[in-house]
């Protein structure tokens, strides 16, 4: 019986790095997510817990009503769930295929100034990626994101489902 595939620690511990630089994040953006780019999004912390993604406030990410689009903040929330997605799909020695399979968003107030989202679960990922590595199934993870606006105080809630399924020769 074959071992099942492994993450490679090293990539990952590369991947990680590479986007907590900005210039890094920047091409990463333009080249997989130009919007981005156009937003203003930046990773302000990544290890292999957590992320922290910001968007700034101002006419790029405003609504009529002078605060953020839901929208902008939905971009900027995910990203901070699916960059360890990323990362981890990356370092596998097969191919993953990672797709967002469902998101809800939950407003508490109006985000005005700089927004960040806060993202905990690394761990969790890593799990569903390792299983689907060793089973071949489709598997679904459920990330929870929390944003909040330039003063600290919490603006929204959100939860992505991303789904993995590794591709296993059999």
């Amino acid at each position: 019986m074959n071992a099942a595939p492994r993450l490679d620690p090293a990539k990952i511990e590369r991947g990680l790095r590479t986007l907590g630089r900005p210039l890094a994040v920047w091409g990463f953006n333009l080249a997989k997510m130009p919007l981005g780019v156009a937003a203003g999004l930046r990773v302000d912390r990544i290890d292999a817990q957590a992320c922290v993604v910001s968007l700034p406030g101002g006419w790029r990410t405003q609504n009529p009503f002078g605060s953020m689009y839901w929208a902008a903040q939905g971009m900027a929330a995910e990203m901070a769930t699916g960059v360890h997605g990323y990362v981890l799909t990356q370092a596998a020695p097969v191919p993953v295929r990672m797709i967002l399979s469902g998101c809800q968003g939950e407003f508490t107030r109006m985000c005005k100034g700089r927004g960040t989202f806060h993202f905990t679960q690394g761990d969790a990922v890593r799990a569903r990626i390792e299983e689907t590595l060793a089973t071949g199934r489709a598997l679904t993870c459920d990330t929870e994101v929390v944003g909040y606006d330039a003063g600290g105080e919490q603006v929204s809630r959100w939860t992505f489902t991303w789904a993995f399924r590794a591709r296993l020769e059999r």
